[in-house]
């Protein structure tokens, strides 16, 4: 009797699991690497407009 794995309901099952796992794995991830350079984009530019801000003193006063 020669069993063939690969046709097996199990096999079948394991695929669709994995598949699912992959596609919510890859979901997930990008959202968080989404979320994460958004972040980052948001300190930068406060951290910008800080600087900005603390020169733009000394800038007014040398000019005067």
């Amino acid at each position: 009797m020669n069993i063939d794995l690969h046709n097996s309901i199990g096999f079948k099952l394991l695929r669709i699991v994995f598949g699912f796992y992959l596609i919510v794995t890859i979901i997930v991830t990008v959202t968080q690497l989404y979320y994460e350079y958004a972040k980052a984009k948001t300190a930068v530019i406060e951290e910008l407009y800080n600087v900005g801000h603390s020169f733009e003193d000394g800038l007014k006063a040398a000019l005067w």
